[in-house]
């Protein structure tokens, strides 16, 4: 009988010849477990955590220039991306339920483009805005041709601001888009006076 490892040679062999076969874009192996002595030599693996709490305190803000929770660079590539994309025509927005396939649809796009998997299931985006009306948000910020670059889901209650997703298309471009729709969204959550 094989030991461990080569079973899990032959596991992964087969999954990639079925993905080669079917003409799979990204194939991606979740695991609750480091999976670095399990793989054998030569494959690439990276883990991703499944949960990531990053707070920035939004409390007594002005805009996301006063943001100690931020690097410098990070405040000044926000406002020059802001500038320029404003220049070329893109237009942010927020999604409202007649649009959340739509907006969905976009998220696959991104998604798998730039991470190999497809995002969210459209009924996802169509339960946050049909059950909580008032907190989701679903913003994104499109090229002048309309087409979403960059987006970001953000839930809101009375008090604070809790970013749930987001992604930018895998280009220059898109990645401005993404950094600017981000912090788009946290300063209109320090304009309502959230935390």
């Amino acid at each position: 009988q094989p030991p461990g490892w080569m079973w899990c040679s032959i596991l992964l062999e087969q999954l990639a010849e079925i993905a080669d076969r079917n003409g799979v874009a990204g194939l991606v192996l979740r695991t609750s477990h480091d999976p670095g002595p399990a793989l054998p030599t030569g494959w690439k693996s990276r883990r991703d955590r499944s949960l990531v709490r990053h707070v920035i305190p939004l409390r007594d803000a002005k805009d996301i220039g006063a943001l100690p929770g931020l690097q410098r660079r990070q405040r000044e590539k926000f406002r020059s991306s802001k500038r320029t994309l404003q220049t070329r025509g893109y237009r942010s927005q927020l999604a409202t339920i007649d649009e959340a396939n739509a907006f969905a649809r976009a998220v696959h796009r991104i998604v798998l483009r730039r991470h190999g998997h497809l995002g969210m299931p459209p009924a996802f985006f169509v339960a946050l805005l049909r059950h909580l009306p008032g907190i989701a948000r679903l913003a994104s910020i499109s090229d002048p041709h309309g087409r979403i670059l960059a987006f970001a889901v953000t839930l809101w209650d009375l008090s604070r601001c809790d970013f749930l997703y987001g992604s930018g298309y895998p280009s220059k471009s898109g990645e401005d888009a993404y950094r600017v729709c981000l912090g788009s969204e946290i300063e209109a959550a320090i304009a309502a006076g959230l935390q």
